[in-house]
């Protein structure tokens, strides 16, 4: 995997220095992703996600060859940082997990529920459990929004997923809603 080398060191290197970052995926979403570099090997990156008012946006997991771009250091950054209040209260997070079905595996044994998101269309996305695997497929217990608040099972292709976030305000509003005898 020498195609990494550069951007997996420098991604090592802003990690380190706690740098504020933002991430382009051009073939995957419009979407920049802004925070913090909590890990990143060949595979994969993990961000500590924020807002451009610096909220805390949770967390996420995506294939570090998604990336197309990298930048920071700009005024944007510089005053989102500045926004932002819990810097000195989050860790380096790590996951044993390779592939992506191992991951969501990994982490809703940690998180109650995670956001999955699509391929091209990363503004829907499923409020989901694990619940098995095979190489190609992953099987979900999905949760509604708070308008249907109805819950289904679903099979979805493995290489339709292009990140995972988790820790994410809006997913524990959701399972806190389903928690209810609404």
């Amino acid at each position: 995997v020498k195609g990494n080398q550069m951007i997996v060191a420098e991604l090592q290197k802003l990690k380190e220095d706690k740098t504020l970052i933002s991430i382009e995926r051009s073939g995957v979403s419009d979407d920049e992703l802004t925070g913090f570099v909590l890990h990143t090997d060949d595979n994969l990156v993990i961000m500590r996600m924020y807002s451009d008012d610096g909220d805390y946006e949770g967390m996420t997991v995506f294939p570090t060859s998604q990336i197309t771009e990298v930048f920071w250091g700009n005024r944007t950054h510089l005053a989102i940082h500045h926004l932002i209040e819990d810097l000195k209260s989050w860790d380096e997070l790590t996951i044993d997990s390779v592939g992506l079905g191992d991951v969501v595996e990994e982490l809703c044994s940690r998180y109650e529920a995670v956001g999955l998101m699509e391929n091209g269309d990363e503004d829907r996305f499923d409020v989901a459990k694990y619940v098995g695997q095979d190489e190609e497929w992953l099987k979900l217990e999905c949760y509604g929004t708070k308008k249907t608040l109805s819950k289904l099972t679903k099979l979805v292709k493995l290489d339709s997923i292009s990140r995972v976030e988790f820790d994410t305000p809006y997913i524990r509003k959701i399972m806190k809603l389903h928690g209810t005898n609404l």
